[in-house]
């Protein structure tokens, strides 16, 4: 039986490598030294050398993948969808750009996918649905832009979900209120332009419900007052055409 490998390697410059690593097959050290992190290191290469290596799609026995604050740049490279035990993503405070890839959606055992403090654009794949045991998914802080996928509201088992200070625009989809176990929801300073979806008074357990500097419209739904547990609601900036609802009290 393979050995479970965990791959942590957060907070390096990669100018040197810093710690030896313990791959759990002969498979998986091949992977990683055709990665080229042991090769020539110098200034010249630096480009090259912050690029996330393809070859860790090789790395089929890996569940959890930690590269967070290490000056990565580049691409995310859609081998990474061929990780399918990988439980925990975190690319966190990187330069990385680009698109995510649709290959994501392969990863559905995946409980926490950390992509926050990047430069990611273009739109949120379709497939992200597929990571229907994501419990935390945090998109804070970068380019990403479009609409909301529906297919996020396939996500029932998501707790926090974080996206602030990106450009999506349009509408906040109805299926986000299948999300009933969310107990964070951030998506402050978006371009969203519609009114609070009344589904959203289904997500009960939510304590943080954070959408302020959008351009949101109309009345706040009375289903809010279903929120029995929300400790802290922020939806500032928000032109209301008509009265707060009489039933909302939580």
């Amino acid at each position: 039986m393979a050995s479970t490998l965990f791959l942590a390697l957060a907070m390096n410059s990669f100018t040197v490598f810093a710690q030896s690593m313990l791959p759990s097959s002969s498979t998986e050290a091949e992977a990683l030294l055709n990665s080229g992190w042991w090769g020539n290191t110098s200034s010249a290469d630096h480009c090259v050398w912050c690029k996330i290596p393809y070859t860790l799609g090789n790395l089929s026995q890996l569940v959890s993948l930690d590269l967070s604050y290490s000056n990565f740049d580049g691409i995310l490279p859609h081998t990474l969808g061929n990780l399918r035990k990988l439980v925990s993503l975190d690319l966190s405070n990187n330069f990385l750009q680009g698109s995510l890839p649709l290959a994501l959606g392969n990863l559905r055992k995946l409980v926490s996918l950390d992509l926050s403090y990047n430069y990611l654009q273009g739109s949120l794949p379709l497939t992200l649905g597929n990571l229907t045991q994501l419990v935390s998914l945090d998109l804070s802080v970068n380019l990403l832009e479009g609409c909301l996928p529906f297919t996020l509201g396939d996500l029932t088992q998501l707790k926090y979900f974080r996206m602030p200070w990106n450009n999506i625009i349009g509408c906040i989809p109805s299926e986000l209120g299948n999300l009933k176990k969310l107990v964070v929801l951030e998506m402050i300073n978006n371009n969203f332009s519609c009114p609070i979806p009344s589904s959203m008074g289904h997500m009960t357990n939510l304590s943080h419900f954070l959408l302020q500097f959008n351009n949101l419209y109309g009345s706040i739904p009375q289903e809010l007052g279903n929120l029995k547990n929300l400790v802290v609601m922020n939806l500032g900036l928000i032109d209301f055409v008509v009265p707060f609802p009489h039933l909302l009290v939580i």
